[in-house]
């Protein structure tokens, strides 16, 4: 079943959620909270940090989802997404912790949502892994107008979550919602955006161990967007 997007006119900004996940971002959350406030209600979800990422965040004005324990970049995400599902809202978006994204694109991204996009992927000028530069480029392949499958802002229509039921299930690296909506040939639009340089070390350790992660959720990704059944 091929699903018929319908434009959604107004999407009001408390039906907007924005989707933080957060381990040890104490120096950074702050910031990041504040200014995505402005664009919709913030969840940010304390991935078992051991500083005070949580009563900050939560004293900059967001809902703060705890684990007791680090879960993962994705298992945070299914975290968010699921508060924000049960909260009923009507569209995420995700984002980082860290301040690299552009926070004042949010708007722009919630607005092609209301115009009728079921989902849209930021695209950053450079492709810092090997491994996503193949993942780009086999998207190409199929035709996919998605580039940065692995960039951390993008913006989701809320009913595609309710459809495949979860955010992750194979630590997709944030992709196997995307990789759903995109199977089901839904309106997608990518968005240039522009990315600050990190300070410190990767959330996702060495470069060699995030190459392996990163190409083990490419080839789960792509095996489910060609081979696996959609169910109707």
């Amino acid at each position: 079943m091929v699903q018929v997007s319908v434009a959604i006119m107004n999407i009001p900004i408390d039906k907007r959620a924005v989707i933080i996940p957060a381990l040890n971002e104490a120096a950074s959350i702050s910031s990041v909270v504040m200014q995505a406030r402005k664009y919709g209600s913030v969840f940010v979800i304390n991935d078992g940090s051991t500083d005070d990422t949580a009563n900050i965040a939560k004293a900059a004005g967001a809902t703060i989802v705890n684990h007791a324990n680090p879960k993962g970049y994705d298992g945070a995400l299914s975290s968010g997404f699921d508060a924000a599902q049960k909260a009923g809202f009507l569209a995420a978006i995700s984002i980082d912790a860290d301040g690299q994204l552009p926070i004042e694109m949010l708007p722009e991204f919630f607005d092609k949502i209301e115009q009728g996009y079921d989902m849209v992927v930021g695209e950053r000028t450079h492709l810092p892994r090997i491994s996503e530069w193949i993942f780009s480029q086999v998207l190409k392949c199929t035709g996919s107008s998605v580039r940065d499958p692995f960039c951390g802002l993008k913006a989701y229509r809320l009913s595609y979550h309710a459809e495949l039921g979860h955010f992750d299930s194979y630590k997709s690296i944030g992709t196997e919602l995307m990789i759903y909506v995109l199977r089901r040939r839904a309106k997608v639009l990518t968005v240039p955006i522009s990315v600050v340089p990190r300070d410190g070390t990767s959330r996702m350790g060495p470069r060699l161990r995030t190459e392996f992660l990163l190409l083990k959720a490419m080839v789960r990704g792509l095996f489910r967007l060609w081979f696996s059944p959609l169910a109707t």
